[in-house]
């Protein structure tokens, strides 16, 4: 999947941060748009997801789990909930549940 933003993007993020105001006023018309804003959104949020998320699926290394998330998690599910549970949080309930 092509990122939300590029680099250069994600640096002007940074200098003009959206408020949760003004995501609803944000323009928005093609799904790259839709992507943007999504990434936007859940940048630096509690809900939202972070690269140490990435670095895990991916190395299954503790080292890559940031020292207050690994406090209460002894095993490799544990983490693996901790994620799904983010990504859960963010779906829309499943039929029967």
């Amino acid at each position: 999947m092509k990122p939300a933003l590029t680099r250069e993007e994600w640096e002007v993020e940074q200098s003009f941060p959206l408020s949760p105001g003004d995501w609803v006023e944000y323009f928005y018309d093609t799904p790259e748009d839709l992507h943007a804003l999504a990434a936007r959104c859940l940048h630096n949020q509690p809900f939202g997801f972070a690269h140490w998320m990435v670095s895990w699926m991916l190395t299954r290394s503790w080292g890559a789990v940031p020292r207050k998330i690994q406090d209460g998690m002894r095993t490799e599910a544990d983490v693996d909930k901790y994620i799904a549970d983010r990504i859960e949080a963010l779906l829309p309930p499943e039929e029967g549940r």
